[in-house]
């Protein structure tokens, strides 16, 4: 198999599984969009986070971040504020509802990932982990 059907196949299998799955974030909450409620997940597990660390997680410009998070704050999922360290660095955190749908959330991937690992060993997970993980980082190099 060449490279080109390598990433072609790759990119069908991560497809479907993203397609399949990421309609739970939906079920979950009919008024967040993909990206916010990928946003809410990632200070779910962070509990915290900085706007340059989410423009910089998310790959997204300041201006977009800045109105995703605008939203997020008008529909009561976030709540901006200062750092405590360093009053210049605005940090976006959970609210009530925010913590409620992070919650609902883990559960439903819980559940999920109980089902895609019903047919796959340990010693294969930890493959697969490794592997994302590799690929991960070799993204990340220039």
């Amino acid at each position: 198999m060449d490279v080109e059907e390598k990433i072609k196949e790759l990119d069908e299998a991560f497809f479907s599984v993203l397609i399949s799955r990421f309609h739970h974030l939906a079920v979950l909450s009919k008024d967040l969009n993909v990206k916010e409620a990928l946003i809410v997940s990632y200070l779910g597990k962070k509990r915290a986070a900085s706007m340059s660390e989410l423009i910089s997680v998310c790959g997204t410009p300041k201006t977009t971040m800045t109105g995703i998070i605008k939203n997020l704050v008008k529909k009561g999922y976030v709540k901006r504020g200062q750092n405590s360290t360093d009053a210049r660095v605005v940090e976006v955190t959970l609210t009530v509802s925010g913590k409620k749908f992070y919650r609902q959330f883990k559960e439903k991937i819980h559940i999920q990932g109980k089902k895609a690992l019903k047919n796959v060993t340990e010693d294969e997970v930890k493959r697969l982990v490794e592997i994302i993980q590799r690929m991960n980082k070799s993204l990340d190099t220039k």
